[in-house]
């Protein structure tokens, strides 16, 4: 314990990750902080802002955090928190040039704005146009970070924001600095893809196991830190997966406009009108492409499950405001046996890292969901 008996301030203001953070409070507790952490789990869970929280744990084990501090902190001021994100190549850039040295005006300007909305929202999803790597020359530049010598600091925290996006000349350079790090310094390898990270990568760290949050946690995050209405929170998260980032971009993205769809879609497919049916699929993918198609997939697919849920006389968890819609489809269907067409759903869903034909895929959901119109 500390002197203060306030461990776990921080950490018990991350919403909806208990379990992460109440292994993160033992290590506090037990003062034996590994040299590196692995945060493992899906975009928009909290991850991120829990780094930010455990780099304020670490700072106050032995002291009161100052305002100062926790500012400095809040900003990723270095040397106390040193950010490691993927980056756009300049033109005519080398590995030999710093990281950020051959980035034009405009790749500067994003790169200062999203660091900003970081800053501002930890849940932010930082994304910079062209941005595939974490370069060798950002490694690069954190060894020189690490070889300087900061003695009044408690602990210096290095995130690697989506550590997955490190190549394998980088993963392989910065091996040496995980496994024998200052005394003062701690790792944090936050990624939605561990497994792109090499196993020497992971057997340095310890794994803390992030998991999506609940429906009320996303929707609390949605309003505190996107100021989105709660009603328009509400309605999102059933679809969100449990992903603060996901509800956000179905929102943006217009998430009633995507919900009509997906019945209209139902309904023509039923009506084996599978011309207009088609349409209404064509009209989202030729704004959204693959992305639309699997939003629409996916909503297809938790519509039936709602059907299911009716079924046993159970209250829909997504379209709670289409009851009498699926009481109807019962009534009609009631004896169809969903479970073959789930499957075949959920299988396509399965193909989105891949390069599919879109028209194939989108006949393909729509007379399967036809047949049931003829059986």
């Amino acid at each position: 314990m500390t002197q203060y008996g306030s461990i776990g301030q921080y950490l018990d203001r991350i919403t909806g990750q208990d379990n992460a953070s109440d292994h993160l409070k033992k290590l506090l507790l037990s003062r034996r902080i590994p040299h590196a952490l692995l945060f493992t789990g899906p975009k928009g869970i909290g991850k991120f802002y829990s780094a930010v929280q455990f780099a304020k744990e670490l700072n106050s084990l032995d002291c009161e955090l100052s305002v100062s501090l926790k500012k400095k902190i809040n900003q990723f001021e270095e040397p106390y928190v040193k950010v490691v994100h993927a980056l756009p190549r300049g033109k005519s850039e080398s590995n030999n040039d710093l990281p950020t040295a051959k980035l034009d005006k405009n790749q500067l300007e994003e790169l200062k704005e999203q660091l900003g909305f970081l800053k501002t929202n930890p849940y932010h999803d930082l994304v910079l146009e062209k941005a595939q790597n974490i370069k060798i020359s950002s490694i690069r530049d954190l060894r020189k970070f690490l070889s300087l010598n900061y003695q009044e600091i408690s602990f210096r925290i290095i995130v690697l924001y989506e550590a997955h996006n490190m190549s394998i000349d980088s993963q392989n350079a910065i091996l040496k600095s995980l496994e024998e790090p200052p005394d003062d310094v701690v790792f944090i390898l936050h990624t939605s893809n561990p497994d792109l990270l090499l196993s020497t990568i992971k057997s340095r760290c310890q794994e803390i196991k992030f998991n999506p949050i609940d429906k009320e946690s996303v929707i609390k995050v949605l309003v505190e830190f996107f100021d989105v209405e709660r009603s328009s929170a509400e309605l999102v998260s059933p679809f969100s997966d449990g992903s603060v980032i996901k509800a956000k971009r179905l929102i943006d993205d217009g998430l009633e406009e995507f919900l009509d769809d997906c019945i209209n879609i139902l309904r023509f497919s039923l009506a084996r009108r599978y011309q207009t049916a088609f349409s209404h699929f064509s009209k989202v993918t030729s704004r959204w492409g693959n992305e639309g198609f699997f939003i629409i997939l996916d909503f297809i697919v938790k519509w039936f499950l709602d059907v299911l849920r009716s079924r046993s006389n159970i209250q829909p968890e997504y379209f709670s405001t289409q009851i009498e819609t699926i009481e109807k489809f019962n009534q009609r269907y009631g004896n169809y046996d969903l479970s073959e067409i789930i499957s075949k759903l959920e299988y396509l869903n399965s193909l989105r890292r891949r390069n599919i034909n879109l028209n194939i895929c989108i006949s393909s959901v729509i007379f399967q969901i036809g047949h049931i119109g003829i059986g």
